[in-house]
């Protein structure tokens, strides 16, 4: 048994040293999204988009599957200004929350003025298509959005949505790729 242990840990550090950044498990990358750090999980990364603490994505398996997107309220505002008075505040279990889940406060634990602004996630499953070129849905990234979940106050939304809301502020600020690759199923 040692031996494995052994070739295993050999392993874990080969990889960590081809992406320059140590890998989370994703059960504890709950913590990393929270804290709106970047990371690189398995089969998952979270990323601060352009390092402007305006826009922090969770995803899973790459740009095409996000899983949470957190923007700044200031920022939520200007991109979506028609939006703002149909947001609801249901919240991921169900429960009636405050859209904005974060308090304002003056600096986090990094030094940075914390912002207030809404949480979502995606509703819609990912899917794959197995051997026989039949889509289903992909069971890890289920396991993925519940691993990496920030808090209870997400509002959920389509696939398309989120994406065109990332599209849009990389627009905006002229942010061309994320720092991280895309991770195909089957990568790690």
């Amino acid at each position: 048994m040692e031996k494995k242990n052994i070739i295993r840990k050999i392993i874990r550090e080969s990889i960590n040293s081809l992406f320059d950044e140590e890998r989370i498990p994703n059960p504890e990358a709950d913590e990393f999204v929270k804290r709106k750090e970047n990371f690189l999980g398995s089969h998952t990364y979270g990323e601060n988009l352009g390092d402007l603490d305006k826009m922090y994505v969770a995803y899973s398996y790459g740009e095409q599957h996000p899983l949470y997107v957190w923007i700044d309220e200031d920022e939520f505002q200007s991109l979506r200004k028609y939006e703002q008075d149909n947001l609801t505040t249901e919240g991921l279990d169900g429960g009636m929350r405050h859209l904005y889940n974060d308090e304002k406060a003056d600096k986090d634990e990094r030094g940075i003025t914390k912002q207030g602004g809404p949480w979502f996630y995606n509703e819609k499953p990912y899917y794959v298509r197995d051997k026989k070129g039949k889509l289903k849905v992909n069971k890890w990234t289920e396991k993925h959005l519940k691993d990496l979940k920030p808090n209870e106050k997400a509002q959920a939304r389509e696939t398309s949505y989120l994406t065109r809301l990332i599209d849009d502020f990389k627009k905006k600020y002229k942010i061309k790729d994320n720092s991280h690759t895309n991770l195909k199923p089957g990568e790690k």
